[in-house]
């Protein structure tokens, strides 16, 4: 089984290198093969290759071995070869762009690693690009490299998922109940409790994660609405206080002025 797709139908290889766009989708695909069959190559676009079924032996520049599972980057202008030792199932899409190799990194892929993404979003995120080809209507550009971006989020997160950072993403619910209840009183415990975790390792986690401690994460979105409120309306200090979850006006100003560095209004005057 072939199922191919090609920004141009008429080249057999769609191998183009394109600096002046951020990100261009050039082909995708997805093949079975029932009998051995091997590649040899140098390209000069991003090459992602999902294993969905059978083994395949890589040389990238490495030797390794892809199992069911598995993906790899190839990276642009980089030799690489492959050969099926069964029959065999993968996923492919080729990319090029300026911002190709930054998103790439993003999503916590190394060159020729091999990582294993067995996550139905993963393949759900290659789906969606061939369904992009096969529409291939006046948003094609932009439907192709929003897949393809979707992809790769999928990719970085069933990453994010294994080993050391099993519970990396159980932060879910709790980023959740934080944002729909910003301006009500929020512990840290309610938050562990949450995603089912202790304090000390809900915070630990959670600032590995975020980068902050999660009340200062708190802080952080209430000073940013209390931000767009002082300048996009006319509520008064007082009013924008109760709004951010602050009862006592004088209190907040206090709050405001550590983190901001300067009053409520000062800051609403300021260019």
């Amino acid at each position: 089984m072939f199922q191919s797709y090609y920004r141009d139908v008429t080249d057999p290889n769609n191998d183009f290198e394109n600096r002046a766009v951020s990100l261009q989708v050039n082909c995708a695909g997805r093949e079975r093969h029932g009998r051995p069959m091997q590649a040899r190559a140098v390209r000069r676009d991003q090459y992602l290759y999902y294993q969905m079924a059978g083994t395949v032996s890589v040389s990238a520049p490495s030797v390794c071995r892809l199992r069911a599972g598995d993906l790899m980057w190839f990276q642009d202008h980089v030799p690489f070869a492959y050969r099926d030792e069964e029959t065999t199932e993968h996923c492919f899409v080729h990319f090029t762009g300026t911002a190709a190799e930054e998103w790439l990194e993003k999503a916590g892929l190394t060159p020729h690693t091999v990582y294993h993404v067995t996550d139905d979003a993963v393949e759900d995120g290659f789906h969606r690009l061939f369904c992009a080809f096969l529409r291939r209507d006046a948003q094609f550009d932009t439907e192709t490299a929003a897949a393809l971006l979707s992809l790769l989020s999928a990719i970085g997160r069933s990453i994010g998922r294994g080993e050391d950072g099993a519970t990396r993403f159980r932060l879910e619910r709790s980023l959740q109940y934080i944002h729909d209840h910003m301006t009500e009183r929020i512990t840290l415990a309610t938050l562990a409790r949450l995603e089912n975790l202790s304090e000390s390792r809900y915070r630990t986690l959670f600032c590995e994660t975020m980068k902050q401690p999660p009340l200062a994460y708190v802080l952080a979105l209430r000073m940013d609405a209390a931000c767009r409120l002082l300048k996009n309306s006319v509520m008064s200090v007082q009013e924008i206080a109760q709004t951010v979850g602050y009862e006592d006006p004088h209190y907040f100003s206090r709050v405001f002025r550590q983190k901001m560095g300067v009053t409520p209004l000062a800051y609403r005057f300021s260019k």
